[in-house]
């Protein structure tokens, strides 16, 4: 039996299949992330072709039909201009993108929580101009709580030592070197920014320290790990193209 439904999506991806033929990868607050093939997406008369760009937020309507999805129309609500003017910006965000698309997310009602975080995260790289590196952790940041776990930070007193129990997501402090199978070293600058993270807002962001490529890449291997170790696969952020913070 058909079903047909109306929503808004934000365009992850839109990759050419066959000579005539694009996969578009789109995220909903209610369905999760979905693909459709758009048959004759090159041709001159498909007048869809600049509405199913990556980054696009859209209205959408679509066919359901034993599990496959059918684009019949759509229109344009937010394009994201600013992002689009700036090279290093849509970089940013079609990275984000492609590690979302990439990654195993089963409960449904993760995507609603999915959605708002990245529309959050699009509207403060539209109007404002972060440190890229540094939002993009933040995003990170706060994906984690959307999907059932999180970050806390241990109350003691500084100590020389700083590292993540990965079981349990709680940033410690020890005077000791505690690095072990479940115990990730974390530097002073990485601890630092991650702590401020709890009581900051995407509109503030752009108060926080700048980090550098070497913290950004620091966080990716930990994530990869302490999200490997929580689900069936681990959530792989891309590696950075920014050079320098910004």
């Amino acid at each position: 039996m058909k079903e047909y439904i109306k929503t808004t999506g934000i365009i992850l991806d839109n990759s050419c299949v066959k000579e005539n033929t694009a996969v578009i990868t789109v995220l909903t607050p209610d369905s999760g992330v979905i693909s459709f093939a758009k048959h004759g997406y090159y041709s001159k008369r498909n007048i869809y072709k600049s509405l199913l760009q990556p980054i696009n937020l859209i209205d959408i309507h679509m066919e359901k039909h034993k599990g496959k999805f059918k684009f019949i129309e759509g229109s344009l609500i937010e394009s994201f201009d600013n992002i689009r003017k700036e090279y290093n910006k849509t970089a940013a965000v079609l990275s984000i993108f492609s590690s979302l698309t990439n990654s195993e997310i089963y409960d449904q009602k993760d995507y609603n929580l999915i959605y708002t975080l990245i529309m959050k995260f699009l509207r403060s790289v539209n109007e404002k101009d972060p440190c890229l590196l540094t939002i993009s952790i933040y995003f990170f940041f706060q994906l984690v709580w959307c999907l059932g776990i999180s970050f806390t930070f241990d109350n003691s007193k500084s100590e020389d030592y700083r590292y993540l129990d990965i079981e349990n997501g709680t940033f410690y402090r020890n005077a000791a070197d505690y690095e072990s199978e479940n115990h990730i070293a974390v530097s002073e600058k990485l601890f630092r920014v991650m702590k401020n993270f709890k009581n900051i807002r995407f509109a503030d962001i752009d108060k926080l320290d700048y980090i550098t490529v070497n913290e950004y890449n620091e966080f990716r291997n930990m994530y990869k790990r302490y999200t490997a170790y929580h689900f069936n696969k681990a959530i792989i952020i891309q590696p950075s193209i920014i050079s320098e913070a910004g």
